[in-house]
């Protein structure tokens, strides 16, 4: 500037960086310089901020690097005289992430550090911002944050199933491998494994989808109750995550008998068992089965499955377990150690003492309660052996034209057949189509049936134990030759003689003693 009455003077004059010992030098042309005084400048007031250190990618949960944040004056000094707070927040958050540590603090000399910031979500692009009261805020350079390792598991459907034993359950388990903060994992391999109740997985691993799950198929053992298995992320210790399932019974598909086809003795019994599987064909056990004959009088059946024949003939024995059944078709046989055969029927004596009787049935001669069977009325027949009614056990049964008799355990004799002459012993002329006790109370050791019941002479004799013998049904009156008696009860043979052996023919009878001789 021109001096004036030989001043100059300057007003306006600034200098735009603060700092300490600042002098000035004035000039004129032809004359000597002059200093000023040092002096010193300081930096404005704070007007806005800026980032000066910038935030650096980084993964989940983890600190995003130091940042600093600087309060500028209106030049672009750092305002180091502004100590007020600075905050962080997310500007621009493609990850949805939460901002997290100490993201507000105070600025020291006009800078605010920040050195524990976290992001807990990945993404790219993150920008912050940073803001103080009364000055402009400032925006970060984008940085990205990335997933963090595989650190532990969370189930993420499929626990808690119930299935049968030995099936799979019908939904598989998936479980979602995350990082530490949360976030899936993205190619993690997990394994698993069966830990109680015997069952199987598949596959035994897998390697985590961009969601973080991975999922496998567990089939239960064939222990019914609570199972268990467990998922791992390889190579990292602790991430094993346990998981259950309850095994219920399954149910009974299919029940087989064995033996299937029994042949069976009447009276002697065989021991039935079954098999039950499912439907997967897996053996089950511990089920309850329950056992019955299709006809009692043919076999029973115990509650155990003990097979026993009453009869002759085929029969049918059902298992049934929860409602599905399986069979077995039994034969029973008689093994016979006598027979005595009348004029159309034929009686045999098993090895037990119990009477069959099998042929023609019209006057009730088989002994089996009934007068019927196959063929015309008048002329049915039972082509099979039928057991004698009453549950008796016989030592002999003897047979005659339309009648039998036979001797029980114990010496007590037994008859049944027509009864037209007495012939039954019975005390009367009713015939019966089931045994009747021979009346008198005598012991026999031996019986004989003979005669001709349609023609009118039909009769019985047997022997004691010290061979008296006694008779019943037609007989000779001796004192009047031709005229036929009958005796409807046991009567003792004249004479006085000890027999031991009788055997009654068509209206006469013969018996030999010990010492060989014969009487009739």
């Amino acid at each position: 500037v021109n001096a004036v009455a030989g001043m100059a003077t300057f007003s306006g004059l600034t200098v735009n960086k603060p700092g300490t010992g600042y002098s000035l030098v004035a000039s004129s042309a032809g004359l000597s310089s002059a200093t000023t005084s040092s002096f010193d400048v300081a930096a404005g007031a704070a007007t806005r901020l800026v980032f000066t250190s910038q935030p650096a990618t980084s993964t989940a949960g983890q600190s995003v690097g130091s940042i600093a944040v600087t309060a500028l004056d209106s030049l672009g000094n750092t305002a180091t005289g502004f100590t007020g707070l600075v905050s962080l927040a997310l500007a621009s958050n493609p990850g949805a992430a939460t901002l997290s540590g100490a993201t507000s603090t105070a600025a020291v000399a006009g800078v605010a550090t920040f050195g524990s910031v976290t992001l807990n979500k990945p993404g790219g692009g993150y920008t912050l911002s940073a803001s103080a009261s009364g000055l402009t805020s400032a925006t970060s350079a984008p940085f990205n944050v990335q997933t963090g390792p595989a650190a532990s598991l969370v189930l993420s459907s499929g626990g808690g199933q119930s299935a049968y034993t030995s099936a799979a359950l019908a939904q598989p388990v998936i479980v979602r491998v995350m990082d530490a903060v949360g976030n899936p994992v993205l190619g993690a391999t997990v394994n698993f494994a069966v830990v109680t109740g015997g069952g199987s997985v598949s596959p035994a691993n897998g390697t985590s989808s961009s969601s973080g799950l991975v999922q496998t198929t567990w089939t239960l053992g064939a222990t019914a109750g609570a199972q268990a298995m467990t998922a791992t992320i390889a190579g990292v210790p602790g991430s094993s995550l346990g998981i259950s399932a309850t095994a219920v019974p399954a149910p009974v598909a299919t029940v087989a008998v064995t033996p299937a086809a029994p042949s069976i003795a009447v009276g002697a019994s065989v021991q039935l068992a079954t098999t039950l599987k499912d439907v997967a064909g897996t053996l089950l056990t511990g089920r309850v089965v329950t056992w019955t004959s299709s006809n009692a009088a043919i076999t029973t059946v115990s509650s155990k499955g003990l097979l026993t024949a009453t009869g002759l003939g085929v029969d049918t024995i059902t298992a049934t377990s929860e409602g599905m059944s399986g069979t077995a078709v039994a034969t029973t046989t008689v093994t016979f150690v006598s027979l005595s055969l009348g004029r159309d029927h034929t009686c045999g004596l098993t090895v037990g003492g119990t009477g069959y009787c099998w042929g023609l049935n019209d006057v009730g001669r088989l002994g089996d309660g009934s007068y019927g069977g196959l063929g015309s009325p008048g002329f049915t027949f039972v082509p099979t052996p039928i057991a004698v009614a009453g549950g008796h056990v016989f030592t002999q049964i003897t047979s005659a034209d339309v009648h039998s008799c036979g001797l029980a355990t114990g010496g007590a004799a037994f008859c049944w057949g027509p009864n037209r002459t007495g012939n039954l012993g019975t005390g009367d002329t009713l015939g019966t189509a089931t045994p009747r006790a021979v009346t008198g109370g005598i012991a026999f050791t031996v019986l004989s049936a003979g005669g001709n019941g349609n023609g009118g002479n039909a009769n019985s004799c047997g022997l004691t134990s010290v061979g008296a013998a006694y008779c019943w049904g037609y007989g000779f009156d001796t004192t009047a030759a031709g005229v036929a008696l009958l005796n409807f009860t046991p009567v003792a043979v004249a004479g006085g003689h000890g027999f031991s052996q009788l055997s009654s023919g068509e209206a006469f009878v013969c018996g030999l003693t010990p010492a060989g001789t014969a009487y009739c």
